[in-house]
């Protein structure tokens, strides 16, 4: 509510922030003096946080808001969310607000915390104008310190996140300090680690990164090369991901569908979920774990903590019964694996000018490896041919621990066709020519997109089904 002193009195009501430190004079002279007086809350979701500073002197002082999450004195300490703004976007010195005013990522958890109750409990710090130094980093750290100190925050479950200038310095605050952070997320802008760094620090890599940015934005051609053939997809993060986006595309309320510039990502990667974003490269598990989810649901999901649970000494007696990764989408034509190939040595190979990845685990008596192609594919999305490139699944391998017989009530390990408990058909083949001595393929029937080429160069594109390679399976021979 508003009122000023003219012959005319105005009152009305206003839903945005002013600030008045002086009387304001007209151009006749006359002089409008100003009171406020808030008689609602009108935006709740920012009326949740208080201007703070990380010191009150001293080196390295930054202003912030801090959300408080009252549920902290009944459940204990909870997680911490750090969002930096980007450049320009911090306001003058005394504005404290000015960060959150758009979709900055501290001012859309807010909002959902008030949507979903109790489902992000968290405290939230909004950076102000911040300085990617050491020193910086030591005064948040120090606030931070205080607030694990006061039983508020839990120090295995710090995240941070920043756009542009504020990515630049998320990137910055992890290669320095990447003890004190569980996981990240750069929005356009930051080198991330190379090999060597994660090699020489193994902290770096245990912190969980999510990285977005416009395949059009400065970082789009770096990202992208860095999770597909650089220290990204090295395997040496505990967990990495990257979203490579074809548009910025927002498509929940309030922006249904508003596409904004290529470096602007904000409202796109916060109020998406996952699934939604239009990727023209994509990396990492999470895009399938989180698929319906929103990207704080897979932040909350990261800690620092180690398993308190230890694994089991003895393995189970048989392997499962079904496979458990869904087919390549596209028939993938592979040679007779051998020991020693790049079905069984975990990294990088490049055979026949084309890039492969192997990771291998342990899996119940034996070793079981997934192979990925880097290749360009073609899914059908909203009713449409999409092509992207990216990491395919090829196949799948189990390495020589078990005999045939151990394998013998397991359909991987015999010849035959079977149809497996959720109706999709599948057959396996051994000691062939295709699968070689004390070996066996299996293969799915499975829908996917066959793409040719005409004569002109044009490609078109169909729906069609057909028996597609799964995995390799090889018998020990004692």
């Amino acid at each position: 509510m508003f009122t000023v002193n003219l012959q005319n009195v105005f009152i009305g009501n206003v839903d945005y922030r002013v600030y008045v430190d002086s009387n304001i004079v007209l151009t006749y002279g006359n002089a409008i003096t100003t009171t406020f007086t808030q008689a609602a809350v009108v935006d709740p979701a920012l009326y949740k946080f208080a201007p703070s500073k990380t010191t009150q002197v001293g080196a390295g002082n930054m202003d912030t808001l801090l959300s408080i999450d009252e549920s902290w004195e009944e459940d204990g300490p909870l997680p911490l969310f750090i969002y930096n703004h980007g450049g320009g976007r911090g306001g003058p010195a005394g504005d404290y607000f000015a960060p959150v005013q758009t979709a900055n990522g501290a001012a859309v958890l807010s909002k959902r915390q008030l949507e979903n109750l109790g489902k992000y409990n968290a405290h939230i710090i909004a950076t102000q104008n911040h300085s990617n130094s050491q020193v910086n980093n030591e005064a948040l750290m120090a606030y931070v310190d205080q607030l694990v100190a006061d039983g508020l925050v839990d120090p295995d479950r710090v995240y941070m996140s920043g756009f542009s200038m504020g990515s630049m310095y998320t990137v910055g605050m992890y290669t320095r300090n990447p003890e004190f952070l569980a996981a990240i997320v750069p929005l356009a802008g930051g080198g991330l680690p190379s090999v060597e760094q994660l090699t020489e620090n193994p902290e770096l890599a245990k912190v969980s990164i999510w990285a977005h940015s416009h395949e059009a934005d400065f970082m789009g051609g770096p990202w992208t090369e860095y999770f597909s053939t650089g220290a990204g997809a090295s395997g040496l993060y505990e967990e990495a991901n990257v979203s490579i986006l074809e548009t910025n595309q927002a498509f929940n309320f309030p922006y249904f569908g508003f596409d904004w510039t290529p470096h602007e990502t904000e409202a796109q990667v916060f109020s998406n979920k996952i699934s939604q974003s239009n990727t023209a490269f994509a990396y990492g598990p999470g895009h399938q774990e989180f698929a319906d989810e929103t990207i704080f649901d897979w932040i909350f999901a990261q800690t620092k903590a180690e398993p308190t649970e230890e694994p089991t000494e003895e393995p189970t007696e048989e392997p499962t019964e079904e496979p458990s990764s869904e087919p390549t989408p596209s028939a993938t034509v592979t040679p007779p694996a051998q020991a020693g190939d790049l079905y069984s040595t975990p990294g990088f190979h490049k055979v026949n000018g084309r890039w492969w990845y192997t990771e291998c685990e342990p899996y119940s008596q034996t070793i079981r490896c997934t192979t990925e192609l880097w290749a360009t594919s073609v899914k059908v999305v909203g009713g449409r041919f999409v092509q992207t490139n990216g990491w395919v699944f090829n196949n799948l391998t189990y390495l020589p621990f078990m005999t045939r017989a151990q394998w013998a009530s397991n359909p991987l390990g015999v010849a035959g066709e079977w149809t497996a408990n959720d109706g999709r058909r599948w057959k396996t083949e051994c000691d062939t020519s295709q699968t070689g001595k004390n070996a066996c393929r299996s293969w799915a029937w499975s829908s996917f997109v066959a793409s040719t080429q005409g004569a002109d160069g044009v490609w078109s594109h169909r729906v069609t089904e057909d028996w597609v390679f799964n995995n390799i399976t090889r018998f020990r021979v004692s």
